[in-house]
């Protein structure tokens, strides 16, 4: 719910330099990538854990985010999945 102001800006930035097409189109990404980055936290939580987690989330590591981001839409897009 909640990244670090820096995080946020340096988010932000990344989707100002794709332009608003491309740039909030990656916002999606950026969502699976987060659970991606937590996935093995996740998977060991129960619904109330995992609400509790999602609502404020941990340090994550935005640069590594944004990276995931862009390689699961270029995974998405390469195998036409929408």
């Amino acid at each position: 719910k909640q990244l670090r102001l820096e995080d946020t800006l340096h988010l932000w930035d990344s989707y100002f330099v794709l332009g608003p097409e491309q740039g909030f189109s990656l916002h999606p990404y950026v969502c699976l990538a987060i659970l991606q980055q937590h996935r093995e936290k996740l998977l060991d939580m129960d619904s109330d854990e995992l609400l509790r987690f999602l609502s404020i989330l941990p340090k994550t590591n935005i640069d590594m985010v944004i990276r995931g981001a862009y390689n699961i839409r270029e995974f998405v897009s390469s195998r036409e999945l929408l």
